[in-house]
């Protein structure tokens, strides 16, 4: 898409074509587009003239590439970030570094300081030794769910995004209160492991010629799934591992979908857990993908897709109604959308919870996660995909009960110090019922 629409822009300005090939496509292979544009600029000059008007860069775009207006019309649409083309940079920081930030943010917070860019990075320099740019550490912390805020005083401050703490604590109050109703507690997560992957620093000669030979890039992968409980550690012959089909470093949640979720879940998960439970995820797309007959109206839907959905809600309207007054309705409803994973959960006796937005430390599998990896870039030594998915079967099978509960251990003292620092309080239900129970004591 990006492609097309420079293409578009190369045409229009006449800049030499070796400028595309620095820009990266999904949907035409580089291969093709520059066979297309060679034909064509080379009918152009035998013709001595322009097929059209150079000012024109949609239609000499459709003629190069043999594209319909339509279809150009529709992709060119479907991309309107592709002006600002930015070159990716390698990143110079890992998740445990962020996680670390994240740390250092709340500590301050806690000791109400007066959280500044300035002062955070001279923390982290100091009792860190983390020592990025200002410009990196912005970006991290808006990644993070922080923002910037004046205050009285017209002073810039990091605070935290307020809907992210709202969702933190209903997140908090829901897991303990299915703690305290008997519920076992059950993480599931995804990850990846790349074929080259390996430690990011290693000894060498000062010259660099005595060294070990690693591959360049970083290969292909294996997608991991795993889930474990609270009680017992990882579930007993609930991992899922394949082999990624893409080697261009997209993010990984590309290669696990909905469909493969489902299967993993229905077959090798939920068959298996022998009590009741409440299983954690966070929230990507293919965990909270929606069926047709649940997903509730919006504002990309038509009024006669809405009109449908209300009178199927037997709600009464009037066909002169106009869009927004439609939706009015459909707010009015309080009707929320159901994720087709909680109602398959459901089936089975249990229950869920999506972790909060940017919180993936709350879930004890993350710390597997780097301790497989670590294992696997320390006994990496060929680089093979069939390898290292060996040496990733062998890592997940040396994570015992003991290490378990200390990374359950540690997200609970999490857990406990969130808690406290938002000033939560437990709210006692009214009904209180325990699954643990037989229906016949009494």
């Amino acid at each position: 898409m990006k492609l097309l629409y420079h293409i578009c822009w190369l045409i229009k300005t006449d800049i030499d074509i070796t400028f595309i090939m620095s820009l990266k496509c999904t949907f035409i292979t580089m291969q093709k587009v520059t066979v297309l544009l060679y034909q064509h600029f080379r009918r152009e000059s035998k013709r001595g003239h322009l097929y059209c008007d150079i000012h024109n860069p949609e239609k000499r775009t459709q003629l190069a590439l043999g594209l319909n207006r339509e279809s150009f019309s529709r992709w060119i649409k479907q991309d309107t970030k592709c002006t600002n083309v930015k070159q990716g940079r390698k990143r110079t920081i890992d998740d445990f570094d962020i996680d670390v930030i994240r740390r250092e943010l709340l500590k301050m917070f806690a000791t109400n300081q007066l959280v500044t860019l300035r002062k955070l990075k001279l923390k982290l320099q100091s009792d860190c030794s983390i020592d990025i740019s200002k410009s990196t550490l912005w970006k991290i912390v808006r990644a993070a769910g922080f923002t910037f805020r004046k205050t009285i005083g017209g002073r810039n401050i990091i605070c935290e995004k307020p809907h992210l703490i709202a969702a933190r604590s209903k997140y908090l109050r829901q897991i303990r209160e299915r703690r305290r109703q008997g519920y076992d507690i059950v993480y599931l997560d995804e990850s990846w492991v790349n074929a080259h992957h390996t430690n990011a620093k290693e000894w060498q000669s000062v010259d660099g010629e005595q060294k070990r030979k690693i591959p360049s890039s970083k290969g292909q992968r294996i997608i991991l799934t795993h889930a474990g409980s609270s009680e017992e550690g990882l579930v007993h012959d609930a991992g899922l591992i394949f082999q990624s089909k893409s080697t261009d470093g997209r993010d990984y949640h590309t290669e696990m979908n909905g469909h493969i979720f489902r299967h993993w879940m229905e077959k090798d998960l939920l068959p298996i857990l022998n009590r009741p439970s409440c299983l954690v995820m966070d929230n990507a797309s293919y965990h909270n993908a929606v069926s047709a007959e649940d997903k509730v109206p919006t504002a990309s839907n038509t009024k006669d897709q809405i009109r449908t959905w209300l009178a199927k809600e037997n709600v009464s309207f009037d066909d002169t109604y106009l869009k927004p007054e439609l939706l009015h309705l459909v707010r009015m409803t309080n009707k929320t959308k159901v994720f087709h994973i909680d109602k398959i959960i459901a089936e089975y006796g249990h229950t869920s919870l999506r972790l909060p937005p940017y919180h993936a430390h709350l879930n004890p599998i993350e710390l597997v996660w780097a301790k497989v990896k670590g294992q696997v870039a320390e006994q990496n030594r060929t680089f093979k995909m069939c390898d290292v998915e060996v040496l990733t079967r062998e890592s997940l099978s040396m994570i015992d009960m003991q290490f378990w509960k200390k990374c359950v251990e540690h997200v609970l003292r999490e857990e406990d110090e969130y808690w406290h620092r938002d000033g939560l309080q437990f709210v006692q239900p009214v009904t209180i019922i325990n699954l643990m129970e037989s229906s016949d004591s009494g």
